[in-house]
């Protein structure tokens, strides 16, 4: 995934610098191709469920990844004062993968 995320902020400049070079240096002419690209971005994370992901990260090469997310979030709860639980399949989930 580090490949992706390296290879899109390479190659995002030269697309961007494209544009503006065909649009006779114009540099709000970028502004229409990297506006979709953001709301389409937006639109895929407002569809993540993160109790979902906890789970799927559980379930992956990594299941001590799961362990460290919750960990975090007790220390995030302690620290910022909320109240909220992880849920119950996550717990049952975590204990899985401490045995």
């Amino acid at each position: 995934m580090a490949d992706i995320q390296e290879t899109s902020s390479f190659i995002g400049p030269f697309v961007t610098s494209a544009i503006v070079d065909a649009a006779g240096g114009n540099t709000y002419a970028a502004f229409y191709f990297l506006l979709p690209l953001g709301l389409i971005a937006l639109g895929v994370v407002c569809c993540i469920s993160p109790a979902k992901a906890k789970i799927d990260v559980a379930r992956c090469k990594s299941p001590y990844l799961l362990v460290l997310m919750v960990d975090l979030e007790k220390e995030a709860r302690t620290l910022y004062g909320q109240q909220e639980r992880p849920s119950e399949k996550e717990l049952e989930v975590v204990q899985e993968v401490r045995q």
